[in-house]
């Protein structure tokens, strides 16, 4: 700019120190502004941050069984960026009050300070100026007042001198009154034309410099709020643009995690957990014929495979749908399962004492190195700190066997269902690594018939469900025998009805 405030507004301090007043208004609406803005994006990311939790907690949980489908996976995924998105609005929050509002604050008090410093600074000098002023102008009243009385006296004289009745002593008198005017008149133009030099001076050094000086300082105070300002507000742009980029990342997991979904697999997920394996009854059996006693019924399995009759009473009998309170109870071996429930156990249960079988191994050998470093160190540790690392080992020893051989034994049994070699058994097992002591009696017929021969699966499980259950109750026989048997016993209701009609037609 060519022209300053103290050049070209040397007349205008109203104006300046007004504009500077609005100014200062202008700076703490736009602190207001970014507070509310930093105070809104919090109260967005806590409000967000706590509807997504309500969320996650409703779909933490397995919505199959003890698996995710894709599409829970999924919507977890987009709830977890939620959260990354709740916490990036709490980063805006931060980034505002510390580029923008406390920025603001500090440069509205500077301007604030500089401006009532100034106007300080300039009723000062204008005090001084205005007793200069006032000096001038008590001389020049009394010079004005000399001068009018000096000529009144001079008219005065006249006019004794051209009168003929005045006395030479009254024109004397008149004269030397005149010259003490005169006289008075002359010093006090002196005091004048002095007092009027300086405050001339006085007047030209304020508004030349003093006064120019001061508005020259606010000016460039205003200049400096001015650039600042245009800087916080790129800075309140600023914050948020720095997360969109991570925003951007945010919106692509949960895009990526979408994309991921297959219908396909959630609607086979269902399928393949919950499938028990067990074979699907005959949906028609042959028609009853009460001539030869064949052993039929014209009842569909649905009319009699849930039913077991012994005695003449009616009872329910097991099936793929029975559950007892005896069967339901855990086994050790999953054995209370369904054979494809009871092989994903195994594979779950196996991966965690696999798991708990390596942290054993590796706290065993921590503790070895550590007697070790005793024997050959007496000075790292005492004979009791040895005793009780000793200890530790045999205990580590006795968990480790523990594991191991619960481990293979599982690993036995799954091999056997699956018909896969069997592994080596894991380091600490003390038994017979071929594991056949630990193939339960109730599978070992299934095992030697599936190495002298073949047969079809569901007699294999008929064979192990009979010998499992051996010790159930009564009603719980295998399925095909307490299936003849409830087609024996249609079959003898129908012969005994059919009789006593025959009875009753021949009586």
């Amino acid at each position: 700019y060519s022209m300053g405030w103290g050049d070209a507004l040397w007349d205008q301090e109203g104006v300046i120190f007004s504009h500077l007043d609005k100014h200062l208004d202008f700076i703490n609406k736009c602190q207001q502004f970014y507070h509310a803005r930093a105070v809104l994006e919090q109260k967005f990311a806590k409000d967000l941050i706590k509807l997504t939790e309500k969320f996650q907690a409703e779909s933490s949980k397995p919505d199959v069984g003890d698996e995710h489908s894709t599409l829970l996976t999924a919507w977890n995924m987009a709830l977890e960026e939620t959260i990354h998105v709740a916490k990036q609005h709490e980063d805006i929050h931060d980034r505002i009050n510390e580029t923008c509002v406390v920025p603001t604050r500090e440069l509205a008090n500077k301007l604030k300070a500089g401006k009532k410093e100034g106007y300080s600074d300039l009723q000062t000098k204008k005090k001084k100026l205005q007793e200069k002023r006032h000096k001038f102008d008590t001389s020049r009243k009394a010079y004005e007042k000399a001068y009018k009385d000096d000529m009144d006296m001079q008219t005065k004289l006249v006019k004794i001198r051209d009168s003929s009745s005045a006395s030479k002593q009254k024109i004397n008198k008149a004269r030397s009154d005149a010259n003490s005017l005169q006289s008075a008149t002359g010093q006090a133009k002196d005091q004048y034309n002095t007092e009027r030099f300086e405050f001339g001076k006085s007047q030209q050094t304020f508004y030349i410099t003093t006064q120019s000086n001061i508005f020259h300082s606010l000016e460039s105070q205003f200049h400096s709020a001015i650039k600042e300002e245009g800087r916080i507000i790129c800075a309140y742009a600023g914050a948020t643009s720095e997360v969109l980029n991570i925003l951007g990342k945010c919106m692509e997991g949960i895009v990526e995690s979408a994309t991921n979904i297959n219908a396909d697999n959630d609607v086979e997920l269902l399928a393949n957990i919950f499938k028990t394996g067990h074979n699907i009854p005959s949906e028609i059996l042959p028609e009853f014929n009460p001539a030869d006693g064949s052993n039929q019924s014209s009842k569909t399995p649905s009319a009699t495979s849930h039913l077991n009759i012994k005695s003449g009473k009616t009872k329910g009998f097991k099936s793929m749908f029975k559950h007892s309170r005896k069967r339901s109870s855990p086994r050790e071996d999953f054995s209370h399962l369904p054979p494809e429930q009871r092989k994903k156990a195994l594979v779950k249960k196996i991966a965690e004492l696999t798991d708990s079988h390596t942290k054993e191994s590796k706290r065993l050998n921590a503790v070895a190195k550590t007697i070790e470093i005793y024997r050959n160190q007496p000075q790292f540790g005492d004979e009791k700190a040895l005793a009780a690392a000793e200890k530790d080992v045999d205990s580590y020893t006795r968990e480790k066997g523990r594991l191991a051989a619960k481990l293979f034994k599982l690993q036995v049994i799954h091999c056997t269902l699956t018909d896969t070699p069997i592994p080596q058994p894991p380091d600490g097992y003390t038994g017979d690594p071929s594991g056949q002591d630990l193939i339960p009696a109730t599978m070992r017929k299934r095992a030697d018939s599936q190495l002298s021969q073949s047969v079809s699966v569901r007699d294999v499980e008929e064979e192990e469900e009979e010998e499992s259950d051996d010790d159930d109750e009564d009603d719980d026989d295998d399925f095909d025998n307490q299936y003849e048997d409830a087609q024996t016993y249609n079959q003898k209701q129908q012969q005994q009805q059919y009789l006593q009609h025959q009875q009753q037609q021949q009586h």
